[in-house]
């Protein structure tokens, strides 16, 4: 299983220019954390950790397919 964080940079996700990271996991989910919507994912047995999410993120399983997304709020305060 992985998890793919898309930066936040304003570009479509499929673009070449966006960046993202992809962290192998056992287990994932998406939880809301005290500061705003956020990862959490295990890495080890009984390990989690948790990353707030900037952009887009997506839960793939092993094949690579997308079994779960979150799309971040496109509005910004200005």
């Amino acid at each position: 299983m992985f998890v793919k964080l898309m930066s936040a940079d304003d570009l479509p996700d499929h673009h070449y220019a966006k960046g993202f990271q992809l962290i192998e996991t056992l287990h994932a989910r998406f939880i809301r954390g005290e500061t705003g919507p956020q990862v959490e994912y295990s890495i080890q047995d009984g390990v989690w950790n948790n990353r707030t999410l900037e952009g887009n993120a997506y839960i793939l399983n092993s094949e690579g397919k997308t079994i779960e997304t979150f799309a971040k709020d496109s509005t910004r305060n200005k």
